[in-house]
């Protein structure tokens, strides 16, 4: 199993980022995730997201089901976690897929998404604690 955590709203723009504030998120074993979000510069941090966690996913508007039905938009770093939990599930398949013979654990799956982030695209005002690790990537199938 792959325990993926939101990093935190908490923060109130460059001047004030808070570190990880979710205790799951700084937690051994749980992958914590920061909101991104695309703007004219390359890839930002809300104003709201807090530094330091393992990596970022859109967090932005990102569809989400309604109560009741429907569909609405959402933000925050539980819609990145939500975004990260599903990579997480597709590099599970993709690594199992790939070898009949590996074991695969929550440390092989972390070993695959940590090799795939990418850096790439962020705005160079973007600092390497705000960002993390990078933006998460789906396994290449």
């Amino acid at each position: 199993m792959t325990f993926v955590a939101p990093g935190g709203n908490e923060s109130s723009g460059r001047r004030r980022r808070l570190p990880v504030s979710s205790a799951n998120a700084i937690a051994r074993g749980f992958i914590s995730v920061g909101a991104m979000q695309k703007s004219e510069a390359g890839y930002e941090i809300p104003e709201f997201s807090n530094s330091d966690v393992a990596l970022r996913a859109p967090g932005i508007d990102v569809l989400a089901a309604r109560m009741g039905g429907g569909l609405r938009e959402l933000s925050g770093t539980s819609m990145s976690a939500a975004l990260a939990a599903g990579v997480a599930a597709l590099w599970w398949g993709h690594l199992r897929s790939q070898s009949a013979s590996t074991r695969i654990n929550a440390d092989v799956v972390w070993k695959g998404m940590r090799a795939s982030v990418t850096t790439d695209g962020f705005a160079s005002n973007v600092k390497a604690n705000e960002r993390g690790l990078g933006l998460v990537q789906a396994p290449v199938i």
